[in-house]
């Protein structure tokens, strides 16, 4: 299966997310690590239902959103994804960014720590 075509457009990601037991996830996903991959198979297993994932746009990216929604929609957890321009509501979305954030500042450490 390619998986690309788990990419979809935001009013079907966003329909998708209204779904009986769904689950709907947004964050920055920049870059995708194995955290974020343990992340979404837990949610996947908690909602019983297709897990959603919205990548938003972080203010510094290093990874394309493109790219980021390619690997993401690579996890098998993953049902669907979609790039969620900024302002774009996600009714009942589990808001991943700020923990995105922190990820990204733990793995810059470890990566200076290793310099």
């Amino acid at each position: 299966m390619d998986t690309r075509s788990k990419i979809v457009s935001l009013e079907a990601a966003l329909e998708a997310a209204q779904a009986p037991k769904s689950a709907a996830i947004t964050g920055y996903f920049d870059p995708v690590t194995v955290e974020h991959a343990r992340s979404l198979e837990a949610s996947r297993r908690e909602c019983g239902g297709p897990l959603v994932v919205f990548i938003t746009e972080p203010p510094e990216p290093v990874m394309s959103a493109a790219a980021r929604a390619e690997v993401v929609a690579g996890i098998a957890a993953v049902d669907l994804v979609a790039l969620a321009p900024d302002g774009v509501d996600v009714t009942g979305a589990r808001h991943e960014e700020r923990a995105d954030a922190d990820r990204f500042e733990r793995l810059l450490d470890r990566v200076n720590r290793r310099r």
